[in-house]
Formats: C-alpha cells, sequence, structure tokens
C-alpha cells in the first residue's frame, strides 16, 4: 500500500529519531516509537494498524506505491524557478564602511546614481503587471551607508505596488553598525521586516573580524543597535537573523559567545541565530586566514549543540527548504550601483554573472542566453537525481560552481551539515513529535 518517501531524511540521534521529508517540508520526532517508526519507515507493511502509519502518511514520509515523486519533484522545481514573483536584489552603493578580513568585494563603485534610481524606477513602473509580486533585498558594501536611496526608492515602490495591487515586501543584509533604532523604524515603515545583522563570536573575536575602514572595532555599536530593537519594538512580525562567521578563534570562544546570546535574547524569538564557516571567498585578494578555517561541520557545530542554549535556530528551517540560491530564479536580478544586471552576488564581475544592463531611459536590456545557463536544471549528475535532498539544492546549490568556477560542486551548508542542523531546530522545538 505504502512505501517509504525517497526524500525521507532520517537522524537516529542518542534516544530519538529525527525524521525530515525534504520535499514536504516536514518535521517528526519519535522517542519512545523510535524503534516502531524505524521499522515502518524500512517496511511500511510490516504494521499497517500502528498508529504511526497516519502521521508518516499525512506528512510525506510514506506515499503510494504508485506514486512517481520524481515527477512530483520537477513540478515543484518548476513552480518554484519559474515563479512569477520579482525578486529584486538592490545595491544603492558598493562602499562599505567595515573592511572585513573575509570580504571579498573591490569598493570600486560608489553610490547609485539618481539617473538609475530613477530608471529602476520607471522601468518597474512598466513592468509590474507582468509579476505577481515584488521582493526586494537591500545589498551592498553596506547599504545603510546611502539610506537616502534605500528610503527614497521604498516609497516609490510602495507606491507603484499599491496602484498595481501587488504585494511588496523587503529585507536588508547589514553589518548593523548603522541600524540605529531610528532607522529601524523608518525600515519598518517601509516593510522591511528581515534584518540580517553579523555577530562574529565575542567582542574579541568580532572586532578581529569585522573591522571599520578606520580599523577600529565594531562589537559595542552593533550590539547596541540590535538590543535597541529588542527593547524598543514591539512588532512580533520581524525577524532579526543573527549570522556569525565561524573561525577556529570564534570556535575557541563559543560557549561564551552563546552564552552572552542566551542572556540577552533568549526569551525573544524574533532574533534566531546561524552560523556560517568562514572561506575564501575572495579570489583575488590576499587571504590572511588559512590557518584560522574551520575544517568541518562537527567542529562548528558540535560545541553548538553541546552547549544546549535555550536560543532561536529556527531560520534554519528556511535553509533546509530551500538551500537555492536565488541566482538560480528565472525573475531574480541583483542591480548593481552602475545600473549592471547581474546574477551573482559573489561573483559581480565576472563575464557570465553580467546578464543585462537597466538604461537611463527606463529600459532593461537582458541577455536571455546567460541566463538560461544559471536558471535550467542540471541533471547531468546521478549522485544528485537519487539524493534525498534533491528539493532543497535542486542538484545546484551554487549555480556558479560549474559555469563559472572550477570547484567541485557542492551540497550547500545544510546539505552537509543537515545531522547537525536537525538538532539545532530540535533544540527549537521544530520536530513534531508523533509518539
Amino acid at each position: 500500500m505504502y512505501k517509504p518517501s525517497m526524500f525521507n531524511v532520517v537522524h537516529t540521534v542518542g534516544d530519538r529519531v529525527l525524521l525530515y521529508n525534504s520535499l514536504t517540508k516536514r518535521y517528526l520526532k519519535a522517542v519512545t516509537k523510535k524503534d516502531e517508526v524505524l521499522s515502518i519507515l524500512n517496511n511500511p507493511d510490516s504494521s499497517p494498524d500502528s498508529p504511526v502509519i497516519r502521521p508518516l502518511v499525512e506528512n510525506g514520509f510514506l506515499v503510494d506505491k504508485d506514486e512517481n515523486e520524481t515527477e512530483l519533484f520537477q513540478l515543484w522545481r518548476n513552480d518554484m524557478i519559474n515563479s512569477p514573483e520579482l525578486m529584486l536584489t538592490i545595491m544603492p552603493t558598493e562602499q562599505c564602511n567595515f573592511r572585513c578580513v573575509y570580504c571579498y568585494e573591490d569598493f570600486k563603485i560608489g553610490a547609485m546614481r539618481p539617473e538609475t534610481q530613477q530608471a529602476l524606477v520607471t522601468w518597474l513602473r512598466n513592468n509590474i503587471h507582468r509579476y505577481s509580486a515584488l521582493n526586494v533585498s537591500w545589498f551592498g558594501g553596506e547599504p545603510l551607508v546611502e539610506k537616502d536611496i534605500i528610503y527614497s526608492l521604498s516609497e516609490q515602490f510602495l507606491s507603484i505596488c499599491k496602484q498595481a495591487r501587488k504585494p511588496y515586501t523587503a529585507t536588508i543584509i547589514t553589518n548593523g553598525s548603522l541600524l540605529d533604532y531610528e532607522t529601524f523604524q523608518k525600515l519598518l515603515k517601509y516593510h522591511v521586516t528581515f534584518f540580517q545583522v553579523t555577530i562574529d563570536g565575542t567582542k574579541e573575536t568580532h572586532d578581529k573580524l569585522k573591522v571599520r575602514r578606520d580599523g577600529s572595532g565594531s562589537y559595542d555599536a552593533v550590539m547596541n543597535n540590535i538590543i535597541a530593537i529588542k527593547n524598543n519594538c514591539k512588532s512580533g512580525n520581524i525577524v532579526v537573523a543573527v549570522r556569525t562567521n565561524v573561525t577556529t578563534d570564534v570556535v575557541d570562544k563559543m560557549p561564551e559567545h552563546l552564552k552572552t546570546m542566551e542572556e540577552l535574547f533568549g526569551d525573544d524569538h524574533r532574533f534566531s541565530f546561524y552560523f556560517r564557516p568562514v572561506g575564501q571567498w575572495s579570489k583575488t585578494k590576499e587571504f590572511h586566514l588559512k590557518d584560522k578555517l574551520v575544517q568541518n561541520f562537527e567542529r562548528l557545530y558540535q560545541p553548538i549543540i553541546d552547549a544546549n542554549i535555550h536560543l532561536d535556530y529556527r531560520v534554519y528551517q528556511g535553509f533546509t527548504a530551500n538551500q537555492i540560491c536565488a541566482t538560480t530564479r528565472r525573475n531574480s536580478y541583483i542591480l548593481r550601483a552602475d545600473g549592471r544586471i547581474v546574477k551573482c552576488s559573489m561573483q559581480l564581475d565576472a563575464p557570465e554573472s553580467n546578464v543585462g544592463f537597466l538604461h537611463d531611459d527606463g529600459t532593461m536590456e537582458l541577455d536571455m542566453a546567460k541566463i538560461a545557463k544559471w536558471t535550467l536544471p542540471d541533471t547531468s549528475r546521478e549522485k544528485c537525481r537519487t539524493c534525498n535532498m534533491l528539493p532543497v539544492c535542486l542538484g545546484r546549490n551554487c549555480a556558479a560552481k560549474g559555469y563559472i568556477l572550477p570547484d567541485k560542486v557542492l551540497c550547500g551548508y545544510e546539505g552537509m551539515a543537515h545531522k547537525y542542523v536537525f538538532q539545532l531546530l530540535d533544540q527549537s522545538g521544530v520536530f513534531e513529535l508523533i509518539d
């Protein structure tokens, strides 16, 4: 009658089994019925009257024997890649008030010209009818170096979307140093509800990694800003995703860092935390952290898991649901401050990434042949076609790898580290108990 889904991800951790289905995006957990669940997933016909059959079927872990999950996945993939939502990453400036040790940008371009701003507004007004919604992500450089550009464009975007009756949402990726509470309130007014801010461990480690242009540290300013948001903002509709870029020095200070975050934000689920190993993200700059790189995910995650700190890690749900870079989406573009349209934020100057240009008259020139290379699925790897995490990355977590970069194709952070990530999500109460 049933068969196990090809997209089941199963981890036995101590006295419990954690289940995730990468197509349905559902999380289940069993403790007292752990052995029974594992037995049924291995042979669904072994216990047809078991009470755990129903939740396993309802959540997609057991599917009809005749169901073609490959076709279901392909349908889902096509819907997601070709979503009619317009996703614009906008760089109001490519300058930054920081010089982070691991940064890959070159800061050669300044603020977006008024002519380019007006061209964007004109293009959007003329083309918004082609899309179901608009999502804007403010990026840089440090986008808040040019707050007035963000405010001006946001106001016009909201007006255009209101007139066209299209939903509008916005996010911002910021180092947090300029995110004072007044700025936060204005961004909230302009529908920015997701804020990514970076805290690289303790004050000692953060100030060595996230250095201002003048060489001074930034920890105190960033912390003061996000604490002010916590203490003064009453809205429950925001997410502040605190990212920690991890080196071996950060790992050594991780217990202290986690304890501080717990004391400040452990009671506020609007603040969610995640971690990334620092890599050699720039291929051109001299890299001074080679001896400080974390070489495996166990070294990164196990101290966090063992600390069992009361922090919210649910931002990882978004990553385990979709570890596909926005470059892969048909209607996703990055607008640089000089009007160039690119696909990859980490390959801004690569010819393959440059797919178009926004002209001052409000017309957008796009190279569809290049866009096709970023968006069409890659089905050449047998290992990917049979992977239970395929709906997370579509077999091409990073579309630049294999197209621009000679690096081997990677499965993405969560694709490779889900064993550890699921334990953090379990600590945050994400897994539904089926006992």
